[in-house]
């Protein structure tokens, strides 16, 4: 991916900080030689705030796959409720209102 296509969603701080990361890659990779795996150990001398940016340091408090539990329980299992129920009902409604025109015939 060129650096003009990465998303919009990306501030120019982080821009610049990337921008050089990725410079300072490149001139590893070019100086080391047939490099076939680039990887993070290339980037050599980044600063603490480069090192936050791009995403690497301290793992010790990461937790995969987690889930926030609810701050509203019951209003969340409520409207949770409300809402399936609304979509049953929507449901068997037009099942029967289909059924309904097919034994009357007015439908198509």
């Amino acid at each position: 991916m060129r650096l003009e296509e990465l998303p919009k969603m990306y501030g120019p701080e982080t821009m610049s900080l990337m921008d050089r990361a990725l410079e300072q890659a490149w001139r590893e990779l070019k100086r080391r030689g047939n490099v076939v795996d680039a990887n993070a150990a290339f980037l050599g001398d980044l600063t603490p705030e480069q090192c936050r940016v791009l995403g690497f340091g301290d793992k010790g408090r990461l937790q995969l796959c987690h889930e926030r539990s609810p701050r509203f329980p019951v209003l969340h299992s409520a409207a949770a409720a409300a809402n399936t129920l609304g979509l049953r009902i929507s449901d068997v409604s037009s099942r029967a209102s289909s059924k309904l025109q097919k034994l009357f015939g007015m439908g198509a």
